[in-house]
């Protein structure tokens, strides 16, 4: 005979992407080793969500959940990207850093309980086991490795050869995390240490439960949202007129809200024939489902007879959007070609 449990909710951390709306976000959270260890330990549920997680409270079955005793739980989330367009699509542009760094949050950094991804530090990852070099010679009496959340030491050394500019440590025993690097008081190095591939993940969020408590029946328990903006590029129209000759130099496009503004036509720069620009005067962001956020209408000039009717423009994808560079200056571009 099975023995059942009752549950209240703790903890729910949420995705809130501007570019996916209500879509799947384009990014998951996947609890790590440690916070699985300490879920269980502490009799935690975790439930997976399509935009976040959701953490419960147990007890056996007509008992009342509680919280664990302590001081606190720290519990980190790997973020995984699961639509490949998501560097394109997000704001801030982290995907050039997100190779060889760790895009770190973590609620100290909250607003109304609000985690943008703008407050993210960017840190290098280090394995357990690995080899630095530094720009000067090393020279002291004791190494520590210092978690950034408490300022505690979590592991500490001697330094066994004075005057190199270079150091092996092994960090087996360590606890994925991150942590700064101490000579005597003097830091060296923060990072976060993992031997995690980074082709695995490119971010972790930290969370500290601190006072939070198991919630009643149809309250809200603790509830983090993980904020992205969506992306902002120059929209360029690029025009093709099927009628030799033509001039749409008196071509314009409007916009819904009236606050986007385009510039006004002009021949292709690069002197192709029947070729018309027209692109926007500023950035604006990017959407999966643009329509409820703004709307483009093409107006041509009339040729011989009365002007043509207003065309419903398409929107630019992840697909169309790339950075472009002129002289020193590097920028989004959308470009979007179509044929009247």
């Amino acid at each position: 005979m099975g023995i059942g449990i009752t549950l209240a909710p703790l903890l729910k951390l949420k995705i809130d992407h501007g570019y996916y709306g209500s879509d799947t976000p384009g990014i998951k959270l996947i609890a790590t080793h440690s916070t699985l260890k300490t879920l269980a330990k502490t009799r935690c549920r975790l439930r997976t969500m399509p935009d976040g997680i959701e953490l419960y409270a147990s007890a056996p079955s007509g008992g009342t959940p509680k919280r664990a005793e302590g001081s606190g739980m720290i519990l980190s989330f790997w973020l995984e990207a699961t639509d490949p367009d998501f560097w394109i699509v997000t704001q801030p542009d982290w995907a050039g850093d997100a190779v060889n760094n760790c895009f770190f949050l973590s609620e100290k950094t909250e607003q109304a309980q609000q985690i943008h991804s703008a407050s993210a530090n960017m840190l290098p990852t280090y394995p357990k086991s690995f080899h630095d070099t530094f720009s000067t010679a090393i020279s002291g009496e004791t190494l520590r490795l210092i978690d950034w959340r408490g300022g505690v030491p979590v592991w500490t050394s001697a330094v066994k050869v004075q005057g190199q500019k270079t150091l092996d440590l092994s960090l087996a025993a360590v606890p994925d995390g991150r942590y700064s690097l101490h000579l005597d008081g003097t830091q060296l190095r923060e990072f976060y240490l993992t031997d995690r591939a980074v082709s695995g993940y490119w971010g972790v969020i930290e969370i500290d439960l601190g006072s939070a408590e198991p919630t009643q029946h149809g309250q809200d328990p603790l509830t983090y949202g993980i904020v992205f903006k969506p992306r902002k590029s120059r929209w360029r129209y690029v025009i093709r007129s099927l009628k030799k000759d033509r001039d749409l130099g008196q071509a314009r496009i409007t916009a819904t809200p009236k606050a986007i503004n385009f510039n006004d036509a002009i021949p292709d720069p690069s002197g192709r024939p029947d070729i018309w620009i027209i692109e926007s005067e500023t950035l604006l962001p990017l959407y999966a489902s643009p329509a409820p956020h703004h709307t483009m209408t093409l107006h041509l000039p009339a040729a011989a007879g009365p002007p043509p009717l207003p065309l419903p423009l398409p929107y630019p994808t992840a697909d169309s959007t790339r950075v472009q560079t002129t002289g020193s200056d590097t920028e989004m571009w959308s470009t979007i070609y179509l044929t009247v």
